[in-house]
């Protein structure tokens, strides 16, 4: 890629909001002209992108839609949550250095076998549309499947062709497409070790069960103050501690769509560190959602020594960080986590012991 090029795509993904008002960015795409090989598949396409607004993919289930708001991408249908702009840099990279190598089939019944065909429910294929701010399409094509490499020195390849068009192409470059919004996002939310949790509380309406440590170096948190001749199960009180480990998303909606819900119960961890996390369940339409809340404030002592553990200053700069992404949107986390969050003493609870066998008893 030019260095013109990686500074016009790095603007225009990472934070060129504004965009000087040249003649050049205001020229409409050029008319379609015959394609040939050894020629880019988007001429001059690299200015016009710095006007692009929304970027369209079609595929069997179909179509995915980002759209462009101030200085970031988000998913269209998900109130604009925020897609990772490296994915819409490589995306753009790509068209722009899309060159066609040679012409394959022009065969409208051959082009399956390349992935070419129209998509729909029964095709693999792809269809790209990029358009600015008025609609107008600035590039579009249908992609198919790649090239494998036979040999190292091979470039990348991918075949594609013009929408209205049936005269398939090899091209060479990169060009990595998903009609799946999970792919566009980072789906982690926290990966939080259960050594760094000091204590934690859940709360269902007027429940409210309290964990903490024995010590700071105890290896796991109790349920504190339990009631008299209560026994949990190790495994689900220990779950409590390990609830913010690999906690990814199933889906997401922006905090408006939710309102009216009922309220299921919040759940909270302490971390050594002074981070404090907060977690509300709520149910609508028969689906939980789960907003997340990240505070900070000085720890009363020093947290203890391990590898998981964050310096004061290292967690407040983490909470920060998290409060801003997580603020205003609702998770569908998986059932196995929200029966974590909502755990109660009876679920808790321990099996009672097996009564022994009575003597003279048979199996």
């Amino acid at each position: 890629m030019t260095p013109r090029t990686l500074l016009v795509l790095g603007g225009l993904a990472l934070g060129a909001a504004t965009i000087a008002g040249g003649l050049a960015l205001r020229r409409p795409a050029p008319a379609t002209a015959p394609l040939a090989a050894g020629q880019l598949m988007f001429p001059g396409v690299v200015d016009r992108l710095q006007q692009a607004a929304k970027v369209e993919i079609t595929g069997k289930d179909g179509t995915l839609t980002l759209a462009r708001t101030g200085d970031s991408w988000g998913l269209a249908d998900r109130g604009n949550y925020p897609v990772q702009q490296q994915r819409v840099r490589e995306m753009f990279s790509g068209l722009t250095e899309l060159r066609l190598t040679e012409p394959r089939t022009a065969d409208r019944a051959q082009l399956r076998a390349l992935n070419l065909d129209d998509p729909g429910p029964d095709s693999t294929a792809l269809k790209l549309v990029v358009r600015d701010g008025q609609g107008a399409v600035i590039a579009d094509a249908i992609v198919g499947r790649r090239r494998v490499r036979m040999a190292g020195n091979l470039p990348e390849a991918i075949y594609v062709r013009r929408p209205a068009e049936t005269q398939a192409w090899l091209a060479e470059g990169n060009l990595r497409l998903d009609a799946e919004w999970n792919l566009w996002i980072d789906r982690d939310l926290f990966d939080i070790k259960r050594a760094r949790v000091a204590s934690a509380e859940l709360r269902q309406g007027e429940s409210v069960i309290e964990f903490a440590r024995a010590s700071p170096t105890a290896e796991r948190l109790d349920v504190a103050n339990p009631p008299e001749g209560w026994r949990g199960e190790e495994t689900k009180v220990d779950d409590i501690a390990r609830a913010l480990e690999w906690l990814t998303l199933e889906d997401v909606v922006p905090a408006a769509s939710v309102t009216g819900a009922t309220e299921l119960g919040t759940a909270s961890w302490t971390l050594f560190d002074g981070t404090r996390i907060t977690a509300r369940v709520v149910e609508k339409d028969s689906a939980r959602w789960t907003s997340f809340e990240a505070t900070w404030s000085p720890p009363e002592a020093p947290p203890p020594a391990g590898p998981d553990q964050r310096t004061p200053e290292a967690a407040k700069a983490e909470a920060e960080a998290a409060a801003r992404r997580l603020a205003g949107w609702y998770y569908k986390l998986p059932d196995w986590k929200l029966t974590v969050f909502l755990a109660t003493l009876d679920t808790m609870r321990a099996d009672p012991p097996s009564a022994p066998a009575s003597p003279g008893s048979t199996n």
